[in-house]
């Protein structure tokens, strides 16, 4: 029996699902999204640790689970996709700009946590780890406020923030 699973899932990042009657060999459980199959990195008879895949669509999806012969779904879910966007032109060092973080898939807000992983290049003006909220609606947005330290490449990531109120485990 299925008992919890993210309501809101980032199709690259993974997730866990947790209920009973899993099997302890990853390959042994099945978890589809949509119809489209999804890898099980990691299993136990109470949880599973999931990797959607590119390949998912994002929106609203049905989640479907089968292990040990027995199945469980479809439950709704949303698939999004977080992305950002950067300055047209390369920045110069002391330079302040923003990234837009960008969630397609859904118009509802979203708590997202960003990292910044290049603090040698730039710098988050309210800390290189931040839990941010999107704005919703047709753009869902948020903005990044940074410092260019200096020239070169940076890489910042995102992901959806756990505990999130929006990303509240679904029961069934």
């Amino acid at each position: 029996n299925l008992i919890s699973y993210p309501r809101v899932l980032a199709i690259l990042d993974r997730f866990a699902i947790e209920g009973n009657g899993f099997r302890g060999a990853a390959d042994a459980n099945h978890v589809f999204l949509g119809d489209q199959p999804c890898l099980v990195v990691a299993a136990s008879p109470v949880s599973l640790v999931v990797l959607p895949g590119p390949h998912i669509p994002i929106g609203d999806i049905a989640l479907r689970v089968r292990a040990g012969g027995h199945d469980a779904g479809p439950f709704p879910v949303t698939g999004v996709l977080l992305d950002f966007s950067g300055p047209a032109e390369a920045p110069t060092a002391g330079a302040e700009g923003k990234l837009i973080l960008r969630v397609h898939g859904t118009t509802e807000p979203l708590a997202v946590d960003v990292r910044n992983a290049s603090p040698e290049i730039i710098q988050f003006l309210h800390g290189n780890m931040q839990r941010l909220g999107t704005s919703g609606g047709e753009q869902n947005i948020v903005p990044v406020e940074l410092k260019f330290l200096a020239s070169g490449n940076y890489m910042v990531t995102a992901w959806l923030a756990p505990g999130d109120a929006a990303n509240s485990q679904g029961r069934n």
